[in-house]
């Protein structure tokens, strides 16, 4: 989960919020009764234009990490625990925390990240910006700046290429139910059209099997006819 906030103001317990952003994040998202494994990975992220705390940095970087106070190893986790959890770590349990000190940096872009601080700096974006996600900032951005006028007409256009949208899908929708409905009417007609020839090959085959009887029957009869005849030849 990632919490993302901006800052304006100077706040003595901004950190404390910082804490209890998370915390009352994992608990919402805790149902009663569960496990404690369900526990969320939380993302604090902290968009700061105001002073805080000390340091010469602009970017701060903080996590959770259980360090020995006598050997200063790190506590990791056991091998049951890594394959149970799906975390390599202690740290990737706790949640972390981002701060970006926007008034500390220095106009320098050497990452994508730098490219995001610039623009929440100056609400600007270069050209050569190529981080992740920011070409749709800058054409937010642009709709932003647009003079009143020109950007009620470009909500005007973007509301009727909604509606030309949806009416496409629509019209679609309708053409595969259109299409599924005459195509189940299809099936109908072929299967009724089957069970009709099945029906005259039933009956062909009725009267089939009713002459090769008649022909059983008049064999037989040809038989003792003959049968009779002998019996007379042989009596003479």
């Amino acid at each position: 989960i990632m919490l993302v906030e901006l800052q304006f103001a100077n706040e003595i317990d901004y950190f404390h919020r910082m804490l209890y952003g998370t915390s009352k994040t994992i608990a919402e998202h805790m149902f009663e009764g569960s496990s404690y494994l369900e526990v969320k990975k939380v993302y604090s992220i902290n968009i700061v234009y105001c002073d805080l705390g000390q340091g010469i940095d602009y970017i701060y970087h903080g996590k959770t990490r259980f360090m020995g106070l006598h050997e200063n190893d790190e506590l990791k986790l056991s091998e049951l625990q890594c394959k149970t959890f799906g975390k390599e770590n202690a740290s990737d349990i706790y949640p972390e925390y981002y701060i970006l000190r926007v008034n500390k940096f220095a106009d320098v872009t050497k990452d994508s990240l730098d490219e995001w601080l610039y623009f929440f700096k100056h609400d600007e974006i270069k050209e050569e910006f190529r981080a992740k996600g920011i070409r749709k900032a800058r054409k937010l951005l642009a709709v932003e700046n647009l003079a009143p006028d020109e950007r009620e007409a470009y909500e005007y256009m973007a509301s009727n290429r909604s509606h030309e949208r949806s009416m496409f899908n629509s019209y679609r929708d309708e053409g595969i139910m259109e299409g599924r409905r005459e195509g189940r009417e299809e099936r109908e007609k072929l299967g009724k059209e089957l069970e009709k020839r099945d029906k005259e090959i039933e009956k062909r085959d009725g009267e089939i099997e009713k002459r090769d009887k008649e022909l059983e029957k008049r064999d037989e009869e040809i038989e003792k006819l003959l049968a009779e005849v002998e019996r007379l030849k042989q009596k003479k």
